[in-house]
């Protein structure tokens, strides 16, 4: 009973996803296994608090769509001025800073590119320069959820008791058995076995530093997050540390870059993409940008 059931699953995704030509700009409700319409995304957002981007970083096409998110988003929950987004790029350290040079940027005083230069030391994330137009258009504010990776260092050497503790949230915790896992089968031919617990203890860091950067930031009714899938997959990360220290459920959108595959594969890979037999369902809702790249059939 089991194998037809995983046999009509899949005959399903593969039978629907033939059915559509194009890739860029498809969504997908992973819950119900089905594919749905931009503005049923937003109708499904409408009421939602905390909204998180688990994205591939500096991917123009996906930091589009985002901004693409938060306009709508914010129209749709009348929140103009009564937002934020959170940026795992900046740190909120240098929250002052940062907020200086976003004024100066809203005033038109200085570019995006200067407020990248100032905040980061490099105009090279260019790819999020929407989301800061978007942010200036709709009058909403940006801040710093992470801390840099020299104070993180440490962690990577001597564990989590080598940072200074000033830098441990309250009631810090590692992340799951499962997340633990995936981290080692990612990073095992990164880092030296004996290091992998240190690494995954700085990843674990990363997640709660953010999640409890939201959680002294909660009083905007619309809050957009913007961090690395690999935080967000499998609602494992930032997700399950925002669960515990906010006991709520932030939305899940999971961005992944089309071109990454060729036609076929893509296809054959979208149940897999969606849905991981023993991690279940990847996010709440996946959006795939950019189309298949027809150079992998080569």
């Amino acid at each position: 009973m089991l194998k037809l059931i995983l046999f009509i699953t899949l005959l399903y995704w593969s039978t629907f996803s033939f059915a559509f030509q194009n890739w860029n700009g498809r969504i997908f409700q992973v819950n119900m296994q089905k594919e749905i319409f931009f503005d049923e995304l937003l109708t499904h957002l409408n009421e939602e608090k905390i909204i998180i981007f688990g994205e591939q970083h500096n991917t123009t096409a996906i930091q589009l769509a985002e901004s693409l998110i938060i306009k709508n988003v914010v129209i749709s929950q009348h929140n103009q001025g009564k937002f934020l987004a959170a940026w795992e790029f900046l740190n909120y350290t240098e929250q002052k800073n940062i907020s200086y040079a976003f004024n100066q940027f809203i005033a038109d005083k200085i570019t995006a590119e200067e407020f990248l230069i100032q905040t980061q030391g490099t105009a090279q994330n260019i790819s999020y320069i929407p989301i800061f137009k978007t942010l200036k258009l709709f009058q909403g504010d940006l801040i710093g959820v992470n801390i840099s990776r020299e104070a993180k260092a440490p962690v990577l050497e001597g564990g989590i008791d080598a940072i200074d503790p000033k830098y441990i949230p309250p009631n810090f915790a590692l992340g799951s058995v499962n997340y633990f896992q995936r981290f080692k089968d990612v990073m095992k031919d990164h880092v030296p076995s004996d290091r992998i617990e240190n690494y995954f203890a700085a990843q674990c860091l990363t997640d709660d530093i953010m999640a409890h950067t939201l959680q002294q930031n909660i009083n905007p009714p619309l809050i957009f997050l913007i961090t690395g899938n690999f935080h967000t997959d499998y609602y494992d990360g930032i997700v399950n540390r925002i669960r515990v220290r906010q006991s709520v459920n932030p939305i899940i959108i999971r961005f992944i870059d089309a071109s990454d595959f060729d036609s076929k594969e893509l296809n054959e890979l979208l149940p897999q993409l969606l849905h991981d037999e023993k991690y279940g369902d990847i996010a709440d809702y996946v959006y795939f940008v950019n189309e298949p790249n027809s150079l992998h059939n080569n």
